[in-house]
């Protein structure tokens, strides 16, 4: 009989190993030994790799964790392993099974649909507002100062023919951008609102602000970004130098 401890050969009626002096057991009782050790390491590791399949709803991560965990129970149950075992492997099938869920969700049609149309407005809404701007910093060049609002781009002098409309307003009660100017009309800004159709941020503190540093995290700070999400807040900015 070998022993199952230093794997030094003893009499088969010895009771101790003569090396190590660990008790022997039978080859049966030496592989339900090695059954529940394989089946506890398979089982945290299904665990681990479901918490990190929900983190990054990654299915590479999350099918190893279900088959792991299916593997570990399997074991468990033909070795008497512990029940602390099972729930590891449950709790990492569970997890795995979940992100590959939030991941059919995430890529549902209407999902994609919906992040598309976002993408596409927020597109248009940078194209007119980019309007916007150059026919404001063509005021400013023919006038030394911002217009109060946006309707002086149109008369007297007709910088446009009409105002481009925020792409993201249902209009009804109002499709036109937000715009503010400085007491002094040395700054402007232009806002949209974006997908959540809220305003984030403070233009009247954007055109009183004096310090560019605080001014230009001011505009990181509110700035919306499709690729946040659809339902992100924030809002689309441009100033002079912010487009």
């Amino acid at each position: 009989m070998f022993c199952w401890n230093c794997g030094s050969r003893n009499d088969d009626r010895a009771a101790k190993c003569a090396n190590c002096g660990a008790e022997l057991v039978t080859g049966a009782a030496v592989g339900i030994v090695r059954g529940q050790r394989s089946a506890r390491s398979k089982a945290i590791l299904s665990f681990v790799l479901g918490l990190l399949s929900i983190f990054s709803c990654c299915v590479l991560v999350g099918i190893p964790a279900i088959v792991l965990g299916i593997v570990a129970i399997v074991q468990s149950r033909e070795s008497e392993g512990q029940r602390s075992d099972r729930a590891y492997a449950v709790a990492g099938i569970v997890l795995g099974a979940c992100s590959m869920a939030i991941l059919v969700v995430m890529m549902s049609p209407w999902n994609l649909y919906r992040a598309t149309g976002v993408q596409a407005k927020t597109s248009q809404a940078r194209v007119n507002m980019r309007i916007l701007r150059n026919s404001i910093e063509q005021y400013q060049l023919d006038t030394s100062m911002y217009p109060l609002s946006l309707t002086s781009l149109t008369s007297p002098v007709a910088y446009l023919l009409e105002i481009p409309k925020d792409p993201f307003l249902d209009g009804r009660s109002r499709s036109d951008f937000d715009y503010a100017v400085s007491a002094d009309r040395t700054y402007w800004v232009l806002r949209c609102e974006g997908m959540d159709r809220a305003p984030d941020a403070n233009l009247k503190a954007l055109c009183e602000e004096q310090n560019p540093v605080l001014r230009n995290d001011a505009f990181l700070r509110w700035s919306y970004d499709p690729t946040n999400g659809v339902d992100s807040t924030g809002d689309i900015l441009f100033d002079r130098t912010h487009f």
